[in-house]
């Protein structure tokens, strides 16, 4: 191709590391981090030192290369295309019960029996090599367009070095800038989402000290990423236009936007044949929805929203206005909400203050206008079901070549005035402080105390009514949950000996925890598996583990997938889909399992199971002890439950079967750390100084103590 700029070996593995460390860090897909894992073992456990490594990435990278840099050659881009596929995770199950939904029925009986699963989410399913190449468009193409994307835009921020100032920034747009050195793609996920959220919460808080009224209005896209249509050839440079700029993509650049392009294309046939939970499938010519678990969909996402962002900032005017992907936050200080109730006989439609609020200050009249008048950017009532149903209160936003939906459901306004009481906004701003990183690690004696139930449930009161009677449900908190498990397995890890009171509490949340885990809960909590797993792992309580996986098998045996639709071809496709997500739910629960057993694999000798193997979609097929190891030799475990930080790093413990976890690590002599060039260079984290001289102090300690 014309022009100076190629793309190298290294950048490909830089992007590789990057790619590695977003997925360490990332929660929310196990099935991403079994999938890199056993790319990973397949390619370079074999290799013994740092030129051996390199050799095997070479060998294995070599056809992305030539994707990458030559505009022919497409054969290779073929192959990697034909193996996109997609998995398929719950989205939103409810129990068979009927009770479950009859109102003024409570009950703490967890449904058993029968679920289904009304609702589900597509991630992408693609050859680790496709996601490197959306990580290269990142860094090539990405790069360029950071500085067009809107301030107001909180998530996947790109982690950015100003050459001005030589300082890493995060979220900043400038053009003076270039991707840091560090492992980082985007800056960490939850400061995004706690800036986002706490600017909202101070500004809201501002208002009222001025003595000003204060409106929060929150509301959500419908399935953003599937409704999206873009051309990526066609609509970069039409932004980079709309800017005043001239031509900016290099050569280069284009020849990457097409290949994410075709990637885009391909993903789109296949999630086409889901017409039950994506709605609208027909695709305009050249115009695709988003890839979900794509990391360049990240980046596209906030730009997609650029002219809607500055339609919210120039003609709407919020005092705070923040995007965090498709939620949407705006706070308007000094605006008032009319809460006096009207009914409007003629259509019999009671009078709402958000109604009132949205159409006076936020849409624009759409009555008289045609589809292609609309602006792009601009908010409108979605008219078509405004008039079919009367209750419908559905706004659109006119985007390049889609329209996207905000239900009613997903608008929720919260109206201040200031000489009123603040109970409300206060306790909540006290519940995120409490519920950051630095508080909920801190080994607090109340919080030791606590038990499993008192965090997992939250009991809904009508009003301040202490009568039994006002009781309107109880329902299962999850961030309490995940809470709770989070902070007692890190009190597990700390070097304190258990004493006969922490033993009781540990038995009846142990009690507690198995018996919220079962039927619908289980399904509704499968995010929660591996931590529940750690959990009992930690404290080494392998019959609750076991009678916990058991729990798990039976809930997912018992789940149900039925579509809406009573074709046919809907009822093959409901089958075909119910059977995919019974597979799936089974693949992130070993997964899970797996991550925790790699902390101490040789737990797996007292954990006895019926059936414990999990088939990949490259045909090979894994159990439980292989997992686990397999997790462990691409240190892609949790690394923050080792005793030792870098534990795993040290000469006895790179054959990934000995414990890392406990304070009896101690007990033997600590290896010394390993220079192992390919753990280095495989490593999704950064060994720090301090923690290598940790460990050097007590391989010294165990010398000087066998000397003796």
């Amino acid at each position: 191709m014309d022009g100076h700029q190629k793309i190298t070996i290294q950048d490909i593995y830089v992007a590789y590391r990057k790619f590695k460390t977003y997925v360490y860090y990332d929660t929310s897909n196990l099935l991403l981090r079994q999938q890199l894992a056993d790319f990973e073992l397949q390619n370079f456990s074999q290799c013994k030192n740092e030129q051996e490594f390199k050799e095997a990435f070479k060998k294995k990278f070599e056809p992305l290369l030539i994707i990458v840099n030559q505009n022919e050659k497409r054969c290779v881009l073929i192959n990697y295309l034909k193996k996109i596929s997609c998995w398929l995770v719950p989205k939103k199950i409810r129990a068979s019960a009927s009770w479950k939904q009859e109102a003024h029925f409570i009950t703490n009986s967890i449904p058993m029996g029968e679920f289904k699963i009304m609702d589900f989410n597509i991630l992408v399913d693609m050859p680790i090599e496709i996601h490197i190449l959306s990580v290269i468009w990142v860094m090539f193409v990405g790069k360029k367009l950071n500085r067009f994307i809107s301030k107001d835009n909180y998530a996947y921020r790109l982690s950015v070095f100003r050459h001005d100032s030589g300082k890493t920034i995060d979220g900043d747009v400038c053009a003076n800038e270039d991707l840091d050195k560090s492992l980082r793609l985007f800056e960490p996920y939850y400061t995004g989402y706690q800036r986002w959220r706490d600017n909202a919460l101070d500004k809201a808080v501002s208002g009222l000290n001025e003595n000003k009224d204060v409106v929060i209005l929150s509301m959500d896209i419908s399935r953003y990423y599937y409704s999206v249509r873009l051309n990526i050839n066609e609509d970069l440079p039409y932004l980079v236009s709309q800017q005043g700029e001239t031509e900016i993509f290099n050569t280069l650049e284009k020849h990457l936007n097409s290949l994410l392009q075709s990637i885009h294309k391909k993903y789109s046939s296949v999630i086409s044949q889901y017409t039950d939970v994506i709605g609208n499938t027909k695709f305009n010519e050249d115009r695709y929805p988003l890839p979900v678990g794509l990391l360049s969909s990240g980046v596209l996402a906030n730009l997609y929203l650029k002219d809607f962002d500055e339609y919210v900032t120039e003609s709407i005017t919020p005092s705070y206005y923040g995007r965090y992907v498709d939620d949407i936050l705006m706070v308007f200080v000094g605006k008032k909400v009319n809460l006096e109730t009207e009914c409007n006989s003629e259509k019999n439609v009671t009078y709402s203050p958000i109604k009132d609020f949205i159409k006076r200050h936020l849409v624009r009249d759409n009555e008289s206008l045609e589809d292609s008048e609309m602006i792009n950017g601009h908010l409108y009532l979605d008219n078509a079901t405004d008039e079919s149903r009367a209750q419908d209160f559905n706004i659109i936003i006119k985007a390049r070549g889609s329209k996207l939906l905000i239900k009613e459901q997903k608008l929720v306004m919260e109206y201040f005035k200031p000489h009123e009481s603040r109970a409300a906004i206060n306790i909540f701003r006290k519940r995120l402080q409490q519920n950051s990183s630095e508080y909920r690690l801190l080994p607090f004696e109340y919080d030791i105390d606590k038990e499993f139930d008192q965090e997992a449930f939250k009991l809904d009161l009508e009003e301040n009514d202490s009568k039994i009677r006002s009781l309107q449900g109880i329902n299962e908190d999850k961030y309490g949950a995940s809470k709770y498990l989070a902070h007692k397995i890190f009190l597990s890890t700390l070097p304190f000996d258990a004493d006969e009171n922490d033993q009781k509490y540990r038995e009846a949340s142990a009690e507690q925890i198995l018996t919220y885990f079962r039927g619908h809960n289980s399904l509704c909590m499968f995010s929660l598996w591996e931590k529940v797993a750690t959990y009992f792992i930690v404290n080494n309580e392998m019959q609750n583990l076991r009678k916990f996986y058991r729990q798990q098998i039976e809930a997912i045996n018992c789940t149900r997938y039925e579509s809406d639709k009573t074709t046919e071809t809907a009822c093959r496709q409901g089958n075909l889909v119910e059977d995919e997500l019974k597979q799936n739910l089974h693949r992130i629960l070993l997964c899970g399992m797996g991550m925790a057993f790699a902390l101490n694999p040789s737990k797996l000798d007292s954990f006895k199971i019926r059936s414990s193997k999990i088939a990949t979609n490259n045909d090979n097929v894994h159990d439980l002890a292989e997992l686990a190891v397999m997790f462990r030799k691409t240190y892609l475990f949790r690394h923050q439950y080792q005793y030792l930080r870098g534990l795993c790093f040290t000469e006895d413990n790179l054959n990934a079967k000995s414990s890392i976890m406990g304070k009896d690590v101690l007990d033997k002599k600590i290896g010394r750390f390993s220079s192992n060039g390919v753990a280095r260079l495989l490593s999704p984290v950064f060994m720090r100084i301090e923690n290598i001289a940790l460990l050097h102090y007590y391989h010294q300690l165990g010398s000087m103590m066998e000397e003796k």
